[in-house]
């Protein structure tokens, strides 16, 4: 498909598949260096509220969310022993 063939939606159409795509790298490559600064950092454990932390996150992502069909479900979950940062990484991932 040539570009000059192509109507004024179609490419905010592109555009916006593209912007998407930058936007989820940066967020990829961001959370490759966070995660690379939680290799170095003190790895202590404590029990961690598992539930607490889902809803931190929920709360953190709930006005992306609404623009879309998107859910967040899950159970109950039981405290476990982790490293705290480590788990928001993984939740919030």
């Amino acid at each position: 498909m040539k570009l000059q063939d192509s109507t004024d939606q179609e490419i905010k159409g592109y555009f916006d598949i593209v912007s998407s795509n930058i936007a989820k790298m940066y967020n990829m490559v961001d959370n490759i260096l966070n995660f690379s600064r939680l290799n170095s950092q003190d790895q202590s454990f404590e029990i961690v509220d598992t539930n607490e932390i889902i809803d931190k996150i929920r709360s953190l992502i709930s006005e992306e969310l609404s623009n879309k069909s998107t859910q967040i479900l899950s159970a109950i979950l039981p405290p476990v022993k982790a490293n705290k940062v480590h788990l928001w990484s993984v939740f919030k991932s």
